[in-house]
């Protein structure tokens, strides 16, 4: 299994400066993008790669935010834009023409349209940044610092802030069988699973302080051309969801570390691309699961753990079903009693798990049981 992990990663490698040195050789060191020629040597210190979809409104905010905080900053933003409908993409070209812009004719996923981002990216470092956070200062100047007095470091990620200024827990440890199986089944509720949860989600770790850590989140995710040249560009076969799980997981294989940077702060207003497609993220969700578990557990542990995964999690979503019956006729009484209950975040929790049972059981079933 070390022989042929160790092969892949050294095909990645091998594949990844042929495409740069056949990129340099067919543009004749000369790029032309929308905002015009764009000199390949002149030295970049960091490659900002955005990618969005019709979240106008905070990728505008986004873009404000990162040019306050360039300062001297040699930089350059490479926006990949996954066919979106809001006029995005009309807003960059008058508002920051000097954005290069990548549209897309359909959605590529977060992990492709960030690979197309990263192919046409000349800086020594870069960073993959979601469309819905806003930089703080200096906190751009602050990652590249620390990874250049760290050189065992290849990811770095910043501390996350909600929109209110509280802490935002981006951490996780990397997800094992048994976590997936305790976090999508009845099982949860056994205080053995729970605890193993928590451990997941890292909930008793101070996040005020610096750490290496197993994982960053993908929201800001920071590395150098260096480390991007050792690990690859990330693997398309994710759509959405667990490709910055995968690849902190790769770096980590390769000996590099993940660090969390507390001194460098991002707000990250959060998922505001996928909250587009609700119970559907869901199903991407648990399927780029799936996949990074295949990807990264030995094979025979996996096929023991999905045969019995597939079946504990198919008769708890169906006895949830159930118990969403009585609990939603007490709310629809609550609701004609007090109707400003309908907005209330334990009200909105319950119809999206509640919909997404169903649209389970009733829509992707088959699909769950012999595609996933």
């Amino acid at each position: 299994m070390r022989l042929s992990a160790i092969a892949v990663i050294s095909i990645e490698k091998i594949w990844t400066l042929i495409r740069i040195s056949i990129k340099r050789f067919l543009l004749n060191d000369i790029v032309t993008g929308v905002s015009g020629e764009y000199d390949l040597k002149s030295k970049v210190h960091l490659s900002i790669c955005i990618v969005s979809y019709n979240v106008r409104e905070y990728l505008e905010k986004c873009l404000v935010s990162v040019y306050q905080t360039l300062g001297d900053l040699n930089a350059e933003v490479l926006l990949v834009d996954n066919a979106s409908k809001d006029g995005s993409l009309e807003m960059v070209k008058e508002r920051f023409p000097q954005v290069r812009t990548f549209p897309q004719e359909k959605n590529l996923g977060f992990a492709a349209a960030n690979n197309v981002a990263l192919e046409a990216s000349e800086g020594q470092y870069l960073i993959l940044l979601n469309p819905d956070t806003e930089c703080r200062e200096n906190s751009l100047s602050e990652l590249i610092a620390y990874l250049e007095q760290h050189p065992d470091c290849g990811i770095v990620g910043p501390k996350l802030l909600n929109e209110d200024g509280s802490i935002q827990n981006g951490l996780r440890q990397f997800p094992s069988p048994l976590t997936v199986f305790a976090r999508h089944t009845l099982l949860k509720r056994l205080p053995f699973f729970t605890h193993r949860i928590d451990q997941f989600h890292m909930r008793h770790f101070n996040l005020k302080n610096s750490a290496d850590v197993d994982q960053v989140s993908g929201a800001a995710m920071m590395f150098s051309r260096v480390t991007m040249e050792k690990i690859g560009m990330l693997d398309e076969s994710f759509f959405i969801f667990f490709e910055e799980v995968d690849y902190c997981r790769r770096a980590r294989n390769l000996g590099l570390k993940v660090h969390y940077h507390t001194a460098c702060e991002i707000v990250h207003f959060g998922g505001k691309s996928r909250d587009q497609i609700n119970s559907k993220a869901r199903i991407i969700y648990m399927e780029s699961q799936l996949k990074y578990l295949r990807k990264h557990v030995p094979k025979m542990r996996f096929v023991f753990f999905i045969f019995f995964f597939k079946l504990f999690f198919c008769i708890s979503s169906f006895i949830n079903c159930i118990l969403d019956i009585p609990v939603s006729l007490v709310y629809r009484i609550v609701l004609k009693m007090k109707p400003e209950f309908r907005d209330s975040k334990k009200y909105r929790g319950f119809r999206s798990k509640s919909h997404f049972r169903r649209f389970f059981l009733f829509q992707n079933l088959p699909r769950f049981l012999f595609k996933m």
